[in-house]
């Protein structure tokens, strides 16, 4: 009967509070993955991560900071993308969810080179946002011509 008892306190224990995860942490977790994807982020990469948050969110310098130190926490508690794809799903609309995913390419580029890695990863992160594969194709298309532009 020992075994019983542990089996129902086991069972009564109260569920744990899932921690609320906003979309701008979210999209930070995202663009910091695909920018430590090739092993060497370079401050180039860092201020491209920081000037994208500024862009989706209309924040200062300061607050990107802390939100990209926010990411970084909660990127090392998880174990996978989906709490924060969930957070996106729920906060984003479709648009925004494919100007991410441009944001997701602008950064793999913005070292010069696209990785095998980088290309799953940002693939992945599209079908977890129940984007179209048209969707995805033209956000890669409409990065490498703004890459393209900027040279």
């Amino acid at each position: 009967m020992q075994w019983f008892k542990q089996l129902q306190q086991i069972f009564n224990k109260p569920a744990v509070v899932e921690e609320h995860i906003t979309a701008e942490v979210a999209v930070a977790v995202f663009l910091f993955e695909v920018m430590k994807m090739d092993e060497l982020i370079t401050s180039d990469e860092e201020k491209f991560l920081y000037s994208r948050l500024m862009h989706h969110f209309d924040k200062t310098e300061d607050e990107v900071r802390l939100l990209a130190v926010e990411a970084k926490k909660q990127l090392e508690k998880s174990v996978d993308y989906h709490e924060f794809t969930r957070s996106i799903n729920a906060q984003m609309n479709n648009a925004d969810k494919v100007e991410l995913i441009e944001s997701l390419w602008l950064m793999a580029l913005s070292d010069g080179k696209i990785t095998a890695d980088e290309h799953h990863m940002i693939r992945k992160i599209s079908d977890l946002l129940h984007l179209r594969h048209s969707e995805y194709v033209d956000a890669k298309t409409r990065a490498m011509k703004t890459v393209k532009n900027q040279e």
